[in-house]
């Protein structure tokens, strides 16, 4: 935005408010407005362009001078997103501001300071997302807002694994799975009532897999196998009815591979195929009868002509891959097709719907007309028409059809006119064209059908013309071009289709003009650009390109490969280095210690908590711990001692169980142990004994069962059967 006066730059941002209006979820226009916003110059800035600013992209709160922010400000940027909060400077952090924070989005009650979070805040923020019970203090977590939380309506099944064990009731637990039926994972066993598995299984069939046997009856497993009929493979064989698997196969034909063999009745398995004719793979062979069969490829046929009516090739193509043919007996097709085509009218009308049909065709009906109608509809028909019958007419509708058909065509009447109409419809159908056949115009119309048919090309016709195409259709022949056809220009071509071939031009012919057009199209270029060739304007650019490309609000926690290409000389501009350290904070490692500031510092965990490796310990405080751990929470390791509280560990373990390992033995309690093994299983291993609780160990095979093998002996038997039986295994 190429503006001088404030009033441009707000009657920009005025303008951009109005199409966010009719667009809300436009993130080009955010993106827009943080780009111009970071360009202005500092003395331009004003209070109302930064109002202005934050309601278009809460993000923009970041680069607003300290000296400028007042609360207006942050209130409008909590407003367009709640977790906008985490920008909010302390001192701003009112009661108000935090409660239109959590009413935006539930989850930054995180960044409400202990002391703000009162019940009203609380409730507000888990009816906006039951998972922010987690952040809600011990003392606060009311029988009211437990049950408010798991009637969320985002994530309420995981708001149940933090409701305190003495509010975890019968009704609390009822509420949460009749929201969500996952909810059942969340709870103690003792509260797995005959009434709360029901409801579970009802709101979602498939947790019938979380009901302990001895509570799955008939009323609850038809229940399921309505809902899911793949559910059938969780009912115990003892209750397995015929009409259980009837309803489960209503509802999901593919059921039918669990239904035991001795209840595979015919009305079963016809039920099944009526719904899905690939279900036929499923039928034992005694009952594919040709009624059945018969029954399957209609089915196919009404699901092709389906999806011939909505165009949807791609899944034709893959219903021909796994095609109920495949489970039909041969001698059955042939007495079926014998059936449906008793004359040339119906070959031919059939044929014209589906040319491969041609397969099924008797011989007597094979007639010039009904090949060229199939051919016509399918090219790759061609291989099933007798050969006496493959006229030059009908070869060349094959081709036309389908480049591929040219592998059909008989050598003695393959012309110029089917070869060349073959490669215009396919490029690759060169690797089907005769070396006597083949010329420069063959190959030209290849390449530029589909450049990678290139590598079909013999080596005596290939031509600085054809590789100059091949790049221009597709970068990836650019590695198989001859040496001595590398030319700038081609060079320049192929960056311009993709910016990765700047890795494979060799660095002679790498010129600033080429360089600077493949970082245009991606920052990571940057490393294939010789050192000589770098200057502080293609580092700027990448840089640049990168804070476009990544969210503050929502940072990528991988490490960026520009920076390791900027030459290390530019690291002793102050300037440099702050605007660096806010694209990637872990590039404060590479920052001199006198350019280091708390400010800076902050910036950095912002960007990657990990970064907290590299601060001086002066620096670490509880608030940058906190945005460290939030951002990534293996930056616990990195934490001081005395900082490591209950609540930050708590963070870590929720979102990555092993950092449990980091935490003081002295604050490691069952309900932290039992977060860390919801989060992964395995953790179990980590988890003191005298910790190992039952709940904690169920909890840890229920999220991975490989944990088995760390539970303590005196638990396995309580275990649920399907669990028992692993671990004899």
């Amino acid at each position: 935005m190429a503006k001088t006066e404030n009033g441009d730059y707000l009657k920009t941002f005025k303008e951009l408010k109005k199409s966010l209006d009719v667009d809300p979820e436009n993130y080009e226009i955010k993106k827009t407005v943080k780009k111009n916003f970071i360009n202005i110059p500092e003395k331009q800035i004003t209070t109302e362009l930064c109002l202005t600013a934050v309601q278009l992209n809460a993000e923009v709160l970041f680069y607003i001078p300290e000296k400028l922010i007042t609360a207006e400000i942050c209130l409008a940027a909590v407003k367009n997103n709640g977790k906008a909060l985490t920008l909010v400077p302390d001192s701003f952090k009112t009661p108000a501001i935090c409660l239109a924070a959590v009413k935006k989005r539930g989850s930054a009650l995180l960044f409400v300071p202990e002391k703000l979070k009162t019940p009203e805040m609380c409730l507000t923020a888990v009816k906006s997302a039951g998972y922010a019970l987690s952040y809600v203090p011990e003392k606060l977590r009311t029988k009211e807002i437990c049950l408010a939380a798991v009637q969320s309506h985002q994530s309420c099944n995981t708001a149940l694994k933090y409701v305190p064990i003495k509010n975890k009731t019968s009704g609390v637990c009822l509420a949460a799975v009749t929201k969500d039926g996952y909810a059942i994972l969340n709870m103690p066993e003792k509260m797995k009532t005959p009434r709360v598995c029901f409801a579970a299984v009802q709101n979602n069939g498939w947790t019938l897999k979380y009901v302990p046997d001895e509570l799955k009856n008939q009323k609850i497993c038809l229940t399921a196998v309505r809902d899911n009929g793949r559910t059938l493979q969780y009912v115990p064989k003892e209750i397995i009815t015929l009409n259980l698997c009837l309803a489960a196969v209503q509802k999901n034909a593919e059921a039918l591979r669990y239904v035991p063999e001795n209840f595979k009745t015919k009305r079963i398995c016809f039920t099944a195929v009526e719904k899905k004719a690939t279900a036929i793979k499923y039928v034992p062979e005694e009952l594919k009868t040709p009624k059945l069969c018969a029954l399957a490829i209609q089915v196919e046929e009404q699901k092709k002509e389906k999806l011939r009516a909505e165009k949807n090739i791609d899944l034709i193509f893959s219903s021909d891959n796994d095609t109920a043919l495949k489970y039909i007996p041969e001698k059955m097709i042939k007495r079926i097709f014998r059936k449906q085509f008793k004359t040339e009218k119906d070959c031919l009308a059939a044929v014209q719907k589906e040319g491969r049909k041609l397969l099924h065709i008797p011989k007597k009906f094979k007639t010039e007309g009904v090949c060229l109608a199939a051919v016509t509809n399918d090219g790759t028909a061609l291989q099933f028409v007798p050969v006496k019958l493959k006229t030059e007419n009908i070869c060349f509708a094959a081709v036309q059809n389908n480049g591929n058909a040219l592998q059909f065509v008989p050598r003695k009447i393959m012309t110029q006119k089917i070869s060349l109409a073959a490669v215009q419809n396919n490029g690759w159908a060169l690797r089907y064209l005769p070396g006597k056949l083949m010329s420069n115009k063959h190959c030209l119309t290849a390449v530029q059908k589909d450049g990678t048919s290139l590598v079909f090309v013999p080596k005596k016709l290939l031509t600085q013309e054809l590789c100059m195409a091949a790049v221009k259709n597709n970068y990836m022949n650019f590695p198989s071009l001859p040496k001595k056809f590398l030319t700038p220009e081609i060079c320049m071509a192929s960056v311009k289709n993709n910016s990765y071939t700047l890795a494979l031009i060799p660095d002679r012919l790498k010129t600033p003009k080429i360089c600077a057009m493949a970082l245009e199209k991606d920052f990571f270029a940057i490393q294939y650009i010789p050192k000589k060739l770098i200057t502080e304007e293609l580092c700027l650019k990448a840089l640049q390109m990168e804070a476009l490309e990544n969210d503050i609000l929502f940072r990528k926690n991988n490490s960026s490969a520009v920076f390791d290409y900027i030459p290390k000389k530019m690291f002793g501009d102050a300037a440099f280095c702050n605007m660096i350290v806010q694209r990637n904070g872990l590039m404060l490692e590479h920052v001199p210690n006198k350019f280091k500031t708390k400010e800076l510092c902050f910036a950095a965990v912002q960007c990657k908590g990990l970064a907290l490796q590299y601060f001086p310990e002066e620096f670490k405080t509880e608030e940058i711990c906190l945005a460290a751990v939030y951002n990534n929470s293996n930056a616990l390791e990195f934490v001081p001692q005395d900082l490591k509280t209950y609540k930050l560990c708590l963070l870590a373990a929720q979102s990555f169980g092993f950092t449990l390992l980091h935490a003081p033995n002295e604050i490691i309690t069952e309900d932290l142990c039992l977060t860390a093994v919801q989060s992964n299983g395995n953790v179990l291993e980590c988890v003191p004994e005298k910790l190992k609780t039952f709940e904690v160990c169920l909890a840890a095979v229920c999220n991975d069962i490989n944990a088995l093998e760390f539970v303590p002996k005196k638990y396995i038997s309580k275990l649920p059967e399907s669990f028992k039986c692993m671990a004899k295994k």
